[in-house]
């Protein structure tokens, strides 16, 4: 591939005082300075954007962003940037509780909340405490129907005191040792 080459001429500017030898050296110079920094800009800016599309520019950007990024990230709050900039409810708000719900273990979930409460335990005292309510009113009612069935018989008896009725070898304190 051939490339083109261009001649450029510096000539002094008319009216620059090209009659004065060091006046035109000036002014050529100058001249030639614009133009090499105008080349210089057009061949930088050439290169750059030849070399920021190149894949071996884009390789290495691929490997060294990253570790800058986590570099960069391993020094940040992120939980504190998240609580001071990110609004927790609209997120919240906008979420399908539905689909979180599909994805929850419940099974095993509610077989843990039962393994840590102890439910079957929970069950036996409270049903062992009707059971136990249950007995000492079934108690209580026999004591009064057998109440009811000692004055029934005493008064078909005939009888004016009420009998003893304490359990051999149980001190009484209303009949104080009289027997009956």
């Amino acid at each position: 591939m051939s490339e083109a080459t261009e001649v450029i001429v510096f000539e002094p500017r008319p009216g620059s005082g090209a009659a004065n030898p060091l006046g035109a050296v000036v002014d050529i110079s100058a001249s030639a300075m614009f133009a090499l920094f105008a080349v210089a800009e057009q061949t930088v800016s050439s290169t750059v954007s030849t070399v920021a599309n190149s894949a071996l520019v884009n390789s290495a950007l691929d490997k060294v962003v990253p570790y800058a990024v986590n570099a960069v990230i391993g020094r940040m709050n992120l939980t504190e940037i998240v609580l001071d900039r990110v609004d927790i409810d609209e997120i919240v708000a906008q979420a399908d509780l539905g689909k979180i719900i599909d994805r929850l273990p419940l099974i095993d979930l509610a077989n843990y909340i039962i393994d840590e409460i102890d439910l079957p335990q929970i069950i036996r005292q409270s049903t062992g405490g009707i059971a136990t309510d249950a007995m000492n009113t079934t108690r209580m009612q026999a004591i009064d129907a057998d109440d009811l069935v000692q004055k029934v018989v005493d008064t078909i008896m005939l009888r004016r005191k009420a009998r003893k009725t304490t359990a051999p070898g149980e001190i009484a304190s209303e009949y104080s040792g009289e027997p009956t």
